[in-house]
């Protein structure tokens, strides 16, 4: 089997049985929020065992965000926004918040975490673009970065 159709050689892909450009709006998000899910699988790496799940749980909600931002695929609940905000409840009761600019890379670990915070950032100015009718997605897109700036700064006060 081969892996290249060449059908996206002049740039545009298939979305749902559509041909789009690579340049589109959607798009982007959607490479956008690839990009997240991968640099969040390189942080997982380093986690130590108490958020490895946690880290999955996102990778998963992202997938689930990209699909409903394509289509019909499931909506992301007002449930996970909550869940998250119940998450960074938790490791900002146990250290103080860095307010202002950290310089990322204390260790391996903040380092992936804050990388995948940025690409999330980035995700999230696209998908505002996108106007999307769920606002449960833009929510969760933006407590997520928050969330993971919180773990990396645990991590920090950690090393």
């Amino acid at each position: 089997m081969k892996i290249y159709t060449k059908r996206g050689d002049r740039g545009k892909t298939d979305v749902l049985g559509k041909r789009i450009g690579k340049d589109s709006d959607l798009v982007e998000v959607l490479g956008s929020i690839d990009e997240a899910v991968s640099a969040i699988g390189l942080a997982k790496l380093k986690a130590p065992s108490e958020e490895k799940e946690i880290l999955r749980l996102i990778q998963e909600d992202l997938m689930g965000i990209a699909g409903a931002l394509v289509c019909c695929a499931q909506e992301i609940k007002t449930e996970r926004v909550v869940w998250l905000e119940e998450t960074i409840d938790k490791y900002c009761a146990t250290q103080e918040v860095v307010a202002g600019f950290v310089l990322p890379g204390s260790d391996e670990y903040s380092g992936f975490l804050h990388l995948s915070r940025t690409i999330v950032r980035r995700a999230e100015r696209q998908t505002v673009k996108l106007k999307p009718k769920n606002q449960a997605v833009l929510k969760y897109i933006n407590r997520l970065s928050d969330l993971l700036f919180v773990i990396a700064s645990n991590t920090n006060e950690r090393s």
